[in-house]
């Protein structure tokens, strides 16, 4: 039998890692190694640079850094982890990475900070037709998108991978008029695919 105050431990050690893994997803979008070297230069040419200012604030600031200290360890086992994943992969180690991978903070997502992105796909740029519940005739584009009043824009973001489990990939589309519209709330067509088989029917006519 299993002992019920086994589980209570296993139990805290769960919680204990999420809150751990909750504090690394918050370091891992800044870098903590340039904050303490900023404020170690604000400790060390305040006085010269303006000395009420350094007498007033110096004591906070050395504990910012002291905290930033401490809390750099723990941001260079995320850093870690990450290159030693192999070629860019997803990792698929169990313990803190996949935590990190998979629990996300409002306002982050584990694939998007100051030098992480998804990779773009090869209609990034690309000139687009767009028509908003299939267009006046309810085709998905129309033919002869042009002569039914369809709206161009340009892709902006195609992400080619998710980046991270259970988080949908995104094509972002702005409008000529200036609205930004994901590809899932419209349809739209690569401008020069259109063309060309409006071409090829005006030739067979």
């Amino acid at each position: 039998m299993t002992d019920p105050e086994d589980e209570v431990r296993v139990d805290e050690h769960q919680a204990c890692v999420r809150g751990v893994v909750l504090v690394a997803r918050a370091l891992d979008i800044y870098d903590i190694p340039k904050a303490i070297e900023a404020a170690t230069r604000a400790l060390e040419m305040g006085p010269y640079i303006d000395p009420t200012a350094w007498r007033d604030n110096h004591k906070k600031l050395e504990e910012d850094r002291e905290m930033l200290r401490l809390a750099l360890p723990l941001w260079e086992l995320v850093q870690k982890l990450w290159r030693d994943v192999p070629g860019g992969q997803e990792p698929s180690q169990a313990g803190l990475l996949d935590l990190v991978e998979t629990m996300g903070l409002p306002g982050t997502h584990p694939k998007i900070s100051r030098s992480n992105f998804p990779e773009q796909g090869k209609h990034l740029g690309k000139r687009v037709y767009v028509a908003f519940h299939y267009g006046d005739d309810g085709q998905f584009i129309s033919p002869e998108p042009w002569e039914a009043g369809t709206l161009e824009g340009t892709i902006v973001r195609d992400d080619v991978e998710d980046g991270s489990r259970g988080h949908p990939r995104r094509t972002i589309i702005r409008i000529d008029d200036g609205r930004h519209v994901l590809a899932t709330e419209c349809q739209c067509g690569i401008k020069e695919d259109h063309d060309r088989a409006a071409a090829v029917r005006a030739r067979k006519d």
